[in-house]
Formats: structure tokens, sequence, C-alpha cells
């Protein structure tokens, strides 16, 4: 007699938490499947331009509708992805993004819900939490004409960057 091995389609069993990332910070996704393996995994990001609303995202710098952004991502093929901020610009470029995940075997295809991408302008010294260190922080770099304090990224170091970061500020991301 002879055994017939079934495979199972994938599943994802978890939902990616949303993430926020402090200016020049990392955020992690991970998400967790199980089904006949080998399992396949290829994160997503949601991009009006793409097919469907959403692109594949490949390991190296980050491009949203073709165009580069200042994040760097790794690990876009396992369970685990990272998205590294070298600029405040892109988080700006990424905040509000969703990002998902593909989970394939020779079955079929599972995807995962969005999970959330949030710039948290107001975690200046990027130790994940708001609280008064980040507000002295910024008052210095404010005070010194700082370029990091442009939060706005007009090329200047005015009372639109401390009222942009104070709005931050208080909605304590």
């Amino acid at each position: 007699p002879s055994s017939q091995l079934l495979k199972s389609s994938p599943t994802v069993l978890n939902v990616p938490g949303w993430e926020w990332v402090c200016p020049q910070g990392t955020a992690t996704f991970h998400v967790q499947a199980a089904g006949s393996g080998p399992l396949e995994y290829q994160w997503q990001i949601n991009d009006s331009t793409a097919v469907g609303g959403w692109a594949s995202i490949e390991d190296g710098t980050l491009a949203i509708a073709g165009e580069p952004t200042c994040a760097a991502v790794s690990g876009t093929s396992t369970p685990t992805i990272q998205v590294s901020l070298s600029c405040d610009e892109g988080g700006e470029v990424l905040s509000g993004r969703w990002l998902r995940c593909v989970v394939s075997n020779g079955c079929s295809s599972s995807i995962s819900a969005a999970a959330k991408l949030t710039l948290c302008l107001a975690d200046s010294n990027c130790d994940s939490f708001v609280n008064g260190d980040d507000f002295d922080l910024f008052a210095s770099q404010f005070e010194s004409g700082d370029p990091q304090a442009d939060i706005n990224h007009d090329g200047f170091v005015n009372g639109d960057d401390f009222d942009m970061f104070a709005e931050a500020f208080d909605a304590g991301c």
C-alpha cells in the first residue's frame, strides 16, 4: 500500500503589530505561519501605483512608487522584516504606510493582515518614550538652530518646526 502525503496550505497565525518608529529608528514586523513546508515569505507595502495597490519589497533601499526613501529594509523574504530610517524624510514618506506578508508554499498562498508604520517625530532621542527628555533635546536643537530641529524640512529652523514638534509631543505618538 502506498501512502500519499497531504500538503496543507499556509495559514497566518498572527497579525503583525503596528509599529511606530522615531526619526532614524528601526521598526520590526513579524508574522508567524503554519502549513506544509517549505514556507516562503514576501513582504509588501501599500503603494497606489502598484497593481492591486501592493508592491513587493526587496532587501536594500526601500522605494515607494519607484522613488527611493531614506529607509533600508532587510528580511523581506523571512518572517521578520526590519525597516531602518536614516533621515526624517524617509519616515515621513513611510508614515501611515501599511505592510503585509504573503506566505506561500507549493499549495497556495495566505496574506497576513496589514500592519501600520507610523513615524513619531516627538521621540527625539529614539528611546521609545515620549517624555521631557525629548522635549529638552528638541528645545536645545531648536535654540541652537541645529538642522535636526527642521522637522518640516523647509530649510529653516523656526516656529513652524516648534509647532509641529509640540503637536507631535502632545499626541504622544
